[in-house]
């Protein structure tokens, strides 16, 4: 009011009027740029969405309608192991068949970025496609509040965290849109672990954003709810109904420019909050199908003999120096031959010795499914039979991963060739632990 006064005794009332004029004028420009990449008309995203099949339409969590998880079909592993985990909570589950980018034509990838160039994984498009079609269904069918998932989840607290965390959250904002069950992504970073660090993001060039600042702020709406602006991941999300049609509504009428996980953080009032922390997060032993598309068939091989004089020089390397660029040494010889499993032993290993027991657990759990070379003489079969297994045994033991501790622990103490100083050590650790509720310790090969 006092800018108006001011204004019209400098300029008067017909120079007042013109300065609010171009001032409107200003704003509404921004208002319509910030909004010119969203299309008046539905995009062609909105036809190469897929039916979902619901066969559970109550999930069995007080305030949760119903539970979606989206597993590709290549992926039936994922699929037996997240749906055992909900089985063990009491909770229904229904297995979206998701979308697989890198199946895309070209031509599809094009008419889906429109104007903008094609930028992104053919995972990253199918990943979008495949929550905007669990969205759409669950609007759809009227429901009001769902849980949206991928098939690589850890649950890390008890369930029953979420319906309370809900209720207070609907107390405090009756129109919140999205509820994420954990911090951010979680992952190992120079030994330890950390939560991923939001990237920048880059707007398209008919899109205007605020501050990138002012999105990375975070407010405390209480104890343990924090109120958020931008991050990454989408592995556990609740979604409630408001939330669903805005998001359905923005993406169904823009061309795809970044990730859905970046893009659905400047969908046009959204409110987005997350758990302070983690109930429900990323596995981190879990690989991307996202990001990862690999077929082996077109990548050189290397004889047996190469990796055999490597593998050689590189025990010679660290027994001598036992420093880090040895340890990187074995992951390099890893990276170039996939199919052998003794780098990964000694990796694991060097990281249980050094009580990091979480990349111990991560490089073993990976090395011991990888089956014993055809030709035997140029490996050392020990570590394939039970070097592998016996690391992963001990990381668990030490991480409290009870359940795959004993199941490894049975699966060494059955394998006849097995030293005695190691059955014995198993045995002790396993009879410990298991014995007094668990029934007869396994039967045990010969030593």
């Amino acid at each position: 009011m006092l800018f108006i006064i001011l204004k019209t005794r400098m300029y008067g009332i017909k120079g007042t009027l013109l300065a609010l004029f171009c001032s409107i004028l200003s704003v509404y420009s921004f208002c319509r740029e910030a909004s010119l990449h969203i299309q008046k008309d539905k995009t062609p995203l909105a036809a190469y969405l897929k039916p979902c099949v619901v066969t559970e339409p109550s999930s069995g969590l007080e305030g949760i309608d119903c539970i979606y998880v989206i597993n590709l079909d290549k992926r039936p592993d994922k699929w037996e192991r997240v749906s055992g985990i909900f089985r063990e909570q009491g909770l229904k589950i229904n297995r979206m068949s998701a979308i697989n980018g890198w199946e895309l034509a070209g031509e599809t990838l094009r008419e889906l970025s429109g104007p903008y160039p094609v930028r992104l994984k053919g995972g990253e498009y199918g990943c979008l496609l495949s929550h905007l079609s669990v969205l759409k269904d669950a609007h759809q069918r009227g429901f009001q509040r769902i849980w949206v998932c991928e098939d690589d989840i850890e649950i890390l607290e008890s369930i029953q965290h979420i319906p309370l965390l809900i209720r207070q959250l609907e107390k405090y904002d009756a129109d919140w849109d999205v509820f994420y069950t954990d911090c951010r992504p979680r992952l190992i970073w120079k030994g330890q672990l950390i939560h991923t660090i939001p990237p920048h993001y880059t707007p398209r060039p008919d899109e205007r954003c605020d501050h990138p600042a002012d999105y990375l702020k975070t407010e405390e709406v209480f104890p343990d709810v924090i109120k958020i602006g931008y991050r990454t991941g989408t592995t556990s999300m609740i979604i409630s109904r408001k939330g669903m049609e805005k998001l359905i509504n923005y993406f169904t009428h823009i061309y795809v420019w970044s990730q859905i996980d970046l893009d659905m953080h400047f969908v046009p009032g959204i409110r987005e909050y997350s758990s302070k922390k983690d109930l429900v997060s990323n596995l981190l032993e879990s690989t991307s199908d996202v990001l990862n598309e690999v077929d082996e068939s077109h990548l050189p091989q290397e004889s047996k003999e190469a990796f055999w004089n490597r593998y050689q020089l590189t025990l010679c390397q660290y027994n001598l120096e036992k420093s880090e660029i040895s340890l990187r040494s074995y992951l390099k010889l890893y990276q170039q031959f996939p199919d052998r499993a003794e780098p990964l032993y000694h990796l694991a290993l060097f990281y249980r010795q050094s009580q990091n027991f979480l990349l111990g657990f991560l490089f073993s759990k990976l090395g011991k499914e990888i089956p014993l070379p055809k030709d035997s003489e140029k490996s050392e079969p020990w570590i394939y039979q039970w070097g592998l297994k016996l690391e992963y045994a001990l990381c668990a033991y030490h991480l409290g991963k009870s359940e795959e501790f004993r199941k490894t622990a049975q699966q060494l103490l059955a394998i006849e060739n097995l030293p005695k100083e190691t059955r014995a050590h198993i045995l002790e650790l396993f009879s410990a632990n298991f014995s007094s509720h668990s029934g007869p310790c396994p039967k045990q090969g010969s030593s």
